[in-house]
């Protein structure tokens, strides 16, 4: 694909006056249309595009489309049959009534190089300039809250993981090591890690289970001693997935002698494995933690929120931050502030929950001209835990 930068299509009459009658008022879409006009242009794309192949759907029709498909929640396919069948949808993009539009999958392809690029905030960006141009981006009173982002994955227990996580490991080394893999690893094995873990039928019962636990960790240390011990294979262990093997194979086993000399590998007991922001989940999604958030449980990351809510104006978010899952909303706070003045939109209130809420972030977010307001966190004290004892609720500054 190619990016053959064209200048911005007028609104074709025949769409535009059929949409007059069917929609004397507009809709939000087109309301978007008439109020922002476009938003995009080619040239903000060119970056991602080479300027030779198959020219590819205008981006700035696609960039409009993920919006118009966040707005409504609908898929990719959804979305495709909205630009054919939307007069609405067409009126916004500038289409013709005759014209179909384009197969779902450039939409996912479109994402793919966004975030290839890096480029997924420009989108984010460039509306909020709109907004800006507008007049109504006011963001004197700003609020951030955070929310759960769920990993691209199955969630798995230890077993699953550790066989996942060796199974992974071998199909990469399948594809660059196909003869030597056949020599260095015994035949069971491929009737052991053919296929995805989950899709076997594992044992039910805990003796086996630990049984099966145990052969797997013999199966990936015996795989990595012997990269270890062939000095042209080492390289290798530098691989991505061999180095999830290792991390993997460190948190859930661990090696002992016994009395004879012998090395014994046991799968560690489940308070000796590490704690979530270091502990691995999948070795599909290497940056994914397991967390908590009150009586909310999950694997993937975090994200957070923030938006202007005064009263008069309309609520927009102005700053968007993901993090891992494990990471506490109080590490997060200094940095949205200090994003959010670099872009010009500092908050002169600035509202949060008790956990972005510290001594020291009232302090910096005053100096920086921000009254930073939310609810103190509880206490954890054993003094407040105690009747006859003096808490901080006993002292008044």
């Amino acid at each position: 694909m190619s990016l053959h930068a064209a200048p911005l299509a007028e609104i074709p009459t025949r769409t535009a006056e059929l949409v007059r009658i069917i929609l004397p008022k507009g809709n939000t879409i087109t309301q978007l249309r008439d109020c922002f006009g476009a938003v995009y242009s080619d040239d903000q794309f060119r970056s991602l595009y080479p300027t030779r192949g198959q020219p590819a759907y205008a981006p700035w029709r696609l960039a409009l489309v993920t919006i118009f498909q966040f707005l409504e929640h609908l898929s990719d396919r959804q979305a495709a049959e909205h630009v054919r069948t939307r007069l609405d949808w067409k009126y916004a993009l500038a289409l013709e009534l005759e014209d179909l539009g384009f197969h779902y999958s450039v939409l996912s392809e479109f994402r793919a190089r966004l975030v290839a690029a890096d480029q997924g905030e420009m989108l984010f960006n460039t509306f909020l300039q709109a907004c800006r141009d507008h007049h109504l981006l006011k963001p004197g009173r700003q609020r951030t809250d955070s929310t759960h982002v769920l990993a691209r994955m199955r969630v798995l227990n230890r077993l699953e993981l550790i066989g996942e996580t060796l199974r992974v490991a071998l199909d990469d080394l399948a594809t660059v090591i196909p003869e030597t893999l056949c020599q260095v690893i015994p035949a069971a094995w491929w009737a052991r890690y053919s296929r995805r873990v989950e899709e076997g039928n594992l044992p039910h019962s805990e003796p086996s289970r630990s049984e099966l636990a145990q052969t797997i960790g013999e199966d990936g240390f015996f795989l990595m001693t012997s990269l270890l011990n062939d000095t042209a294979l080492n390289p290798l262990l530098d691989r991505p997935a061999l180095a999830m093997l290792r991390q993997v194979w460190l948190q859930q086993f661990q090696r002992e002698l016994s009395g004879l000399g012998v090395t014994q590998i046991k799968l560690r007991a489940q308070e000796d494995t590490p704690p979530a922001e270091s502990r691995r989940c999948t070795p599909h999604e290497a940056e994914a933690r397991a967390s908590i958030k009150r009586h909310t449980r999950w694997q993937g990351y975090k994200v957070h929120f923030t938006e202007c809510c005064d009263e008069a104006g309309p609520r927009l978010i102005t700053h968007v931050k993901t993090t891992p899952a494990t990471q506490p909303d109080v590490q997060v706070n200094d940095t949205i502030q200090t994003e959010l003045i670099a872009r010009a939109l500092r908050p002169e209130t600035h509202l949060v929950d008790a956990g972005y809420l510290s001594g020291d972030g009232l302090v910096e977010s005053q100096a920086r001209g921000i009254d930073l307001v939310g609810p103190l966190r509880e206490s954890s004290s054993w003094q407040s835990r105690t009747a006859d004892a003096f808490d901080l609720s006993a002292f008044v500054i």
